[in-house]
């Protein structure tokens, strides 16, 4: 007697499934893992050995396809091998996570399946949901059936029909899991890696096996229901988390950089009234350099918090004339003062 469809027994599958070989889902999570993080290490290297003879942009194309195409390759070894630990946990071996079968049918429906619903996500959010509960399965199809681009999605859109919120639901129910397995110290994302992919392999199964038995659509229980606002919800929440932190951001960027400006210009003034008050110390001739006024007891107090890095000086006519420039842009006029506009330094 088959399970019944709901996320509840699609997660309960995946666990029982995991109890009867932890260890070995363990490691092979790890390998996969592993493998993941191998990819950008492999595309810089192929990336940097070709600059140095090809060029910069060839070198750049030729390593987001090694990238990709290591990419693919690691994501149907993994669709194969929870193929096998779904069907037969027993049998399942790690020579499973080789399988390049059907490479060029994966990344065309990898790339149709991103298109489609990236573009649901920018038309409102609200299509992007319906896309992805629609074609989830698709990646499963081509792997486990061999089937090309179109018709991979036409399956899962088959499969899926009347079921898509329990999908969203299930999407929920992983991605929750996952927070969990992150909350306990990442080391919990190697058990919930293997059995949350091992549930959404039983939710393929089980839906297909519906969808070719034209089993009547079970009604969504209310657990299923909560998982499935949470999950049509939560990405909504970041996007709009996402943009009022970039407003946010981009505020106080600019409150940060008129702070800076109003502060080169207060120090510009300020270097300029030493320069003026050390004028009429040493007989109306202005210093060499900036540096020459912290000698100065009654100067150096005054620019004591001045960055002098921050301003180019010019000593002009013999110590009669001077032009002082900030490096940084300044709030409310220009940038270069000179003797000519110099401060009243009179009581």
């Amino acid at each position: 007697m088959q399970d019944t469809l709901s996320v509840g027994s699609f997660i309960n599958f995946g666990w029982e499934t995991f109890k009867k070989r932890p260890w070995f889902l363990i490691g092979a999570t790890i390998v996969y893992v592993v493998a993941s993080w191998c990819i950008s290490f492999v595309s810089s290297f192929v990336g940097g050995f070709l600059a140095v003879f090809l060029g910069s942009g060839i070198a750049g194309l030729s390593s987001f396809v090694v990238s990709t195409a290591l990419g693919m390759l690691i994501a149907m070894g993994w669709l194969a091998f929870l193929i096998k630990v779904h069907d037969d946990p027993a049998s399942a071996a790690l020579s499973s996570l080789w399988h390049p079968q059907k490479f060029w049918s994966y990344l065309g429906t990898t790339i149709l399946l991103f298109i489609i619903v990236a573009g649901g996500f920018i038309l409102f959010i609200i299509p992007g949901f319906m896309a992805l509960t629609a074609f989830f399965f698709a990646p499963y199809f081509v792997i486990d059936k061999g089937l090309s681009p179109i018709e991979a999605l036409k399956a899962s859109a088959r499969i899926t029909k009347g079921n898509r919120m329990r999908v969203l639901a299930l999407i929920a129910a992983v991605a929750l899991l996952s927070l969990l397995g992150v909350v306990a110290l990442i080391v919990g994302l190697l058990v919930v890696i293997p059995f949350t992919a091992v549930a959404n392999m039983h939710a393929y199964r089980r839906l297909s096996a519906a969808a070719d038995a034209n089993e009547t659509r079970q009604p969504l229980s209310a657990g299923e229901i909560v998982l499935a606002i949470v999950g049509a919800v939560i990405p909504v929440v970041i996007v709009v988390v996402g943009i009022l932190s970039a407003v946010l951001l981009a505020s106080l960027s600019v409150a940060q950089e008129k702070g800076r400006e109003a502060l080169a210009g207060a120090n510009l003034k300020s270097l300029q009234l030493s320069l003026e008050v050390y004028a009429i110390e040493h007989g109306d001739s202005y210093p060499a350099t900036l540096s020459d006024m912290s000698a100065d007891p009654q100067t150096a107090v005054m620019m004591s918090s001045i960055p002098l890095n921050e301003f180019s000086y010019a000593w002009l006519e013999n110590g009669k004339a001077y032009q002082l420039c900030s490096d940084k842009p300044v709030s409310g006029g220009d940038q270069c003062v000179s003797s000519e506009d110099a401060p009243s330094t009179a009581p």
